[in-house]
């Protein structure tokens, strides 16, 4: 763990502060590593939204970037994952969420008869050329609320010795 996660875990919570400061250094991290860091998707919060891209003339410089990505999200991951697990939704809100989805791609312009399960409803999405921003945003708000901890991560916390 970095000094940034053994500091924020200390009390084994992340509030949002924190993990807006996780996102800030995730992006000076990569800024300094040239790599470029897209406008992070407004509504998800921490990295998740984040779209990285590079130039890079050949596998090498490929290589040495995606490892530069990687070390800049090591010193942050912590932060976000425990994020996720204090935030993930219960079943039942899970289940609603995929059932908005589905309404909002609707109203998105997609025509797609009565029902649709989600998992038609992401590909048609995925694939569709109607409003794509009005369709990026159905996607990115069913993302974010789909997200689940790693396995094991809340027995872990709990075991957290970050003295």
């Amino acid at each position: 763990m970095s000094d940034f996660e053994r500091d924020v875990l200390r009390d084994k919570e992340v509030v949002p502060a924190e993990l807006e400061r996780a996102r800030q250094i995730y992006l000076d991290c990569l800024a300094a590593s040239g790599i470029r860091a897209d406008q992070p998707e407004p509504l998800q919060p921490g990295l998740g939204g984040i779209v990285v891209g590079f130039d890079a003339p050949g596998d090498e410089e490929s290589d040495i970037k995606l490892a530069a990505i990687d070390d800049c999200m090591s010193d942050v991951s912590a932060v976000q994952e425990v994020w996720i697990l204090q935030n993930q939704l219960s079943e039942e809100q899970r289940t609603a969420a995929m059932a908005t989805f589905v309404s909002c791609v609707r109203a998105a312009g997609l025509n797609l008869p009565q029902g649709t399960r989600f998992e038609d409803a992401v590909k048609a999405a995925q694939t569709a050329e109607p409003d794509t921003a009005a369709l990026d945003v159905c996607l990115s708000r069913v993302t974010a609320s789909l997200q689940t901890a790693l396995p094991g991560l809340a027995d872990a916390l709990h075991h957290l010795d970050v003295t």
